[in-house]
């Protein structure tokens, strides 16, 4: 016997399909096997499958992920019965994803797997055109109209108001004494609320003035003393986790609001300038705009009245020691209210309601005893950028700038990005630490730089597919955008955003709705990273709901009627995904989106078509050059600019900050 024929024979990958169901040894010889051939059988191999490592789309695995939790997570509340079953029309849905793909003209992108990378224009092309009209035409409230007009009037007046009619039935209290059931531990727990989360962003009160409000009566003083500490307890009432407390609020609110007009007329003070801001905060904390607004304005008055916009001139001065402790006080008064005027203004879609040209103040932390906290240094910084923001884009958000020349548009852009960009390369190195170890003033910052970048650029939107610089702000949006959600993902993963909020509420409104027009260029690249940042933004808004419930609701029903306007529901968490009970209209391809055109406003007076200096006057107006340090920040961000910076719009898009 052959001795090759007796040794073991050699294992073979794969058997034929004939030996494997009569569990034959075959010896795998192609066409035919030795045992086939002799038995004349049709031998036949099962095709051979590749064990090359599958590559994985890491933001797909991440989104896929996402969406299990949550069904999870519904199916769970449904078997518990927590929650009432929503029944959704899949209909809608799968109509909805088609439609975002057909909307972008990538079908055959999409399923081959976007192998090759998009060209520039294709990719800018990929978009929406109509999301990007509509998007360039938002005002600062991020609201659309029905043609995408900007909108230059409050938000409360585009909704219609019920009015409450004096029924026998209802009963209103006209003494309030609060004072009653206020305890001192009482009061001691509102200074210690009022001082973690609110004094800390707006600096109203010093340490010194905390101590002491704890230790007296809210009702001792006078009657303006009497006014702020009122309106100051009702702010702390409203940002504390025990109800006992949280329904003080009330009451602190009502004290205040009757001590207003007799405060205004018979004691015109800084600290009425500082309740009047109090309850400005309380209105918009809790819905209320339009009223927010009348607060805010008021305290406008008062600050022109005693001239606190100009303290850094001599003649605004007050001399002689006893008179100092005051001019620090209305320093610190004047830089609250102008924090919270902007915080009030921005969210109602507003300017500012003093116009930049008409600040002249002493600066923040020149008027500390000691060298500023990082608090203090973020509070001074947010004022300080706001302030710029204004002086940049006083033409940007203004009936004027359809008037404005193409070039004249673009100049205007390209010297704010340039200005607020070097101002912000001037921050202090402890507020660019990284986010996961950054204070909630420094987040708080960072976040509303990143915002004010997106609203620079937002009006030059709709021009991203026709020329370099419409490009570059597209560009500088989405990387602005997708920084927003990269810093609120690092931070929220080891502490609560309730601290700040309702804050930052707006800022992730904003960086969300510029996800969702990235969202329309459909599931390539882009689109998958924008619904990751998407998610973190609507995931950030549910977390602050139960503490933030009326701003955080509408920020999240904003961000569902747009996505259902632009028909990229599937970028939304399955949870946000319904069909809203009032319904968003789609995109009407018929209709003109592009804004404000200047045959809209051919009859509108433009007072001032494009003044270059205007810019560089902001370091005159704001801060005084005698007693106070050289704050000349808006001056040195402006200066060497040059007119014609073709070079800068030249931005490879493809390099986003990934979300």
């Amino acid at each position: 016997m052959n001795p090759e024929e007796t040794g073991p024979r050699a294992r073979i990958k794969i058997a034929c399909d004939d030996c494997r169901r009569g569990k034959r040894k075959c010896d795998g010889r192609k066409p035919r096997c030795t045992l086939c051939t002799k038995s004349d059988r049709v031998c036949h191999y099962a095709s051979e499958d590749s064990r090359k490592r599958v590559f994985q789309d890491e933001d797909l695995v991440l989104s896929l992920r996402e969406e299990i939790k949550a069904l999870r997570d519904a199916l769970k509340n449904t078997q518990s019965g927590n929650v009432e079953r929503q029944m959704v029309d899949p209909d809608i849905n799968h109509d909805t994803r088609d439609s975002s793909f057909a909307f972008a003209g990538l079908s055959s992108s999409i399923s081959e797997g976007c192998s090759t990378p998009l060209g520039e224009d294709q990719a800018f092309e990929s978009r929406s055109s109509h999301a990007m009209n509509e998007l360039s035409s938002l005002m600062l409230q991020l609201d659309v109209a029905d043609i995408g007009e900007p909108s230059f009037t409050l938000s409360a007046s585009k909704v219609p108001q019920t009015k409450i009619s004096n029924s026998p039935d209802i009963k209103f209290d006209v003494e309030v004494h609060n004072e009653d059931c206020v305890t001192f531990d009482d009061r001691h727990y509102l200074i210690e609320c009022f001082s973690k989360t609110f004094n800390r962003f707006h600096q109203f009160l010093e340490t010194d003035e905390l101590v002491n409000m704890a230790l007296s009566e809210p009702a001792v003083g006078d009657i303006d003393l009497t006014f702020r500490n009122n309106a100051l307890y009702a702010v702390a009432a409203s940002c504390s986790d025990i109800t006992r407390i949280q329904n003080l609020k009330k009451s602190f609110k009502s004290r205040a609001e009757g001590f207003v007009f007799r405060c205004i007329k018979e004691t015109p003070t800084d600290l009425v300038v500082q309740g009047l801001a109090l309850l400005a905060w309380t209105e918009l904390q809790s819905g209320c705009g339009s009223m927010a607004y009348n607060w805010i304005a008021m305290a406008t008055g008062q600050v022109l009245h005693l001239g606190l916009h100009a303290s850094a001139l001599k003649s605004a001065r007050l001399s002689g020691l006893p008179d100092q402790r005051v001019q620090k006080r209305r320093v610190r008064s004047f830089w609250a209210y102008f924090s919270v005027d902007r915080l009030v203004t921005s969210s109602l879609g507003m300017n500012c309601t003093m116009h930049w040209q008409r600040v002249k103040s002493t600066s923040f932390t020149s008027i500390l005893p000691t060298g500023p906290t990082v608090d203090e240094w973020a509070h001074e910084r947010f004022c300080e950028m706001w302030h710029l923001w204004d002086s940049c884009m006083d033409q940007g958000y203004a009936f004027g700038w359809y008037r404005l020349s193409q070039t004249e548009k673009e100049k205007l852009v390209l010297h704010s990005h340039q200005t607020l960009t070097k101002f912000y390369e001037t921050t202090n190195a402890y507020l660019h630490t990284p986010e996961d170890r950054l204070s909630e003033t420094a987040v708080w910052l960072q976040l509303s730089y990143q915002a004010a970048l997106i609203l620079i650029h937002r009006p030059l939107l709709s021009e991203a597919s026709g020329s370099k610089a419409g490009r570059f702000s597209l560009t500088v949006a989405t990387t602005a955008a997708a920084a927003i959600s990269r810093t609120v993902r690092k931070f929220g993963a080891t502490r609560n955003f309730t601290a700040i909020a309702p804050q930052i509420i707006d800022y992730i409104s904003i960086a969300a709705t510029m996800h969702l027009l990235n969202a329309t260029s459909g599931k390539n690249r882009l689109g998958r990273q924008s619904a990751n940042g998407l998610r973190t933004c609507v995931q950030t808004l549910s977390d602050m709901t139960p503490a933030w419930e009326k701003r955080a609701q509408d920020s999240l029903e904003h961000i569902q009627n747009l996505a259902h306007r632009w028909e990229v529901v599937w970028a939304l968490p399955i949870q946000h995904s319904q069909v809203l009970a009032c319904g968003a209209r789609p995109l009407n391809t018929d209709q003109d989106f592009g804004g404000l055109g200047p045959e809209s406003h051919a009859a509108v007076d433009v007072y001032n078509v494009f003044d270059d200096t205007a810019l560089n006057t902001a370091a005159e107006t704001l801060w005084g050059t005698e007693g106070t340090a050289d704050h000349d920040w808006i001056l040195q961000a402006a200066e060497g600019i040059p007119l014609s910076n073709e070079g800068l719009w030249d931005f490879d898009w493809q390099h986003l900050g990934g979300a």
